[in-house]
């Protein structure tokens, strides 16, 4: 077989092997219940939680497993700006470019941005099976609720299997070199999508599709950009740099490197439980109304104990560390009439993502007259029965 014939003959395997798996993976979760079903094996119902979460190496992924593509970013930028700087980094500059479009459009624009907020699938932990208040959506079904879940795709498999773009950078170099590339993007990618799995915050479809989007990207931007622009750049003319293009230069990778630094090193995932609020009524009113306001949150009815009302509230996401909510409840008791109002808002703008969850507790049979929005949210009565 000639080397012309070889490369088609990989070309084709780089597509067909990949949309195989995606196609009989997809129907696997839409005609079974496999998504669901594995995400139960690392739920524990009896305690309403993921055990896995107590794991020091689950922790350490979770926390820095994006840290290869992050590592990836910035040698990205560095021989990008170089490559302005001075002649000896020309040949890096290519390399760079397919580097970062693959960072930014993958994990970041397609995965993070765009394709996240279109289908708002609820997350494991956020489904009424696996302990939520959520109702539980096969891969591809599109939320139509105001609540933003950010199940699918994956974030964290995204920027593992993002990594398979030294596959083909390495394929010149030769099979072995190429193998091992592929081997370490595929097998980090796989071990982000368990560590997701075990904690709760994707189905298996979400971590298939991280996988099939990034995969699919960089093998188009690599047939179809990478190597025209090698070809065309190949015989590039050597230029002198200038003192202003080094100050430039340098100043412009700094402030880049502080930018996409920040939210890996400062922003943290967190959860909030806030104290349970009790409301008295032994002396039970005529008439009584409860507004509650919650910005990007659910807000939830059910039955509790009698002769009290009770308020629970805990908030998740990914923020600076120390950042919280803000809660407010005021009671006003005029002879028979009462009035709750309670209001749940971030205390400031300094999230990634941010979520809160109101469980209002009231007696059976008494009469309310309720006032209820959210922003971002759904309000959920009783039978779990969501509103449209």
């Amino acid at each position: 077989m000639n080397v012309r014939n070889r490369e088609k003959l990989t070309i084709a395997v780089e597509i067909v092997v990949p949309f195989l798996i995606m196609v009989l993976g997809t129907l696997l979760c839409l005609f079974t219940d496999f998504d669901l079903e594995l995400s139960k094996r690392y739920f524990d119902p009896l305690k309403d939680d993921w055990p896995a979460h107590q794991q020091p190496l689950i922790n350490l992924s979770y926390q820095w497993g994006t840290a290869f593509s992050g590592i990836a970013a910035f040698w990205a930028l560095f021989h990008l700006f170089a490559s302005y700087m001075h002649p000896r980094f020309l040949v890096k500059r290519g390399v760079a470019l397919f580097l970062l479009l693959s960072i930014l459009i993958g994990p970041v624009l397609l995965v993070n941005g765009v394709i996240k907020d279109t289908w708002r699938r609820p997350r494991p932990r956020e489904t009424v099976e696996l302990g939520g208040s959520h109702p539980y959506r096969k891969v591809l079904e599109i939320s139509h609720r105001k609540f933003r879940g950010k199940s699918f795709p994956g974030g964290h498999a995204s920027a593992g299997f993002i990594l398979v773009m030294f596959y083909f950078l390495f394929k010149p170099k030769g099979r072995k070199w190429a193998g091992l590339a592929l081997l370490f993007g595929v097998g980090w990618g796989t071990w982000l999508s368990y560590v997701r799995i075990v904690l709760g915050g994707h189905f298996f479809s979400d971590n298939l599709y991280a996988f099939g989007i990034n995969w699919f990207l960089v093998l188009l931007l690599y047939y179809k950009w990478y190597l025209p622009y090698q070809e065309k750049h190949r015989n590039r003319a050597h230029f002198l740099p200038s003192r202003r293009r080094y100050v430039v230069g340098i100043s412009s990778l700094l402030l880049a490197a502080v930018l996409l630094a920040v939210p890996f090193l400062i922003y943290i995932p967190f959860r909030i439980d806030y104290p349970k609020r009790i409301i008295d009524l032994s002396t039970k009113p005529q008439s009584l109304t409860i507004k509650v306001r919650a910005k990007k949150g659910d807000i939830i009815i059910l039955y509790g104990q009698s002769g009290q009302i009770a308020i629970e509230t805990w908030i998740s996401g990914k923020a600076l560390p120390d950042i919280g909510a803000r809660r407010e409840m005021k009671i006003t008791e005029d002879t028979d009439q009462w009035q709750i109002n309670y209001t749940v808002s971030p205390s400031t703008w300094f999230f990634l993502e941010y979520q809160s969850h109101n469980a209002i507790y009231i007696p059976r049979g008494l009469s309310v007259k309720w006032d209820l929005f959210t922003e971002l949210g759904e309000v959920i009565r009783y039978d779990l029965k969501v509103k449209r």
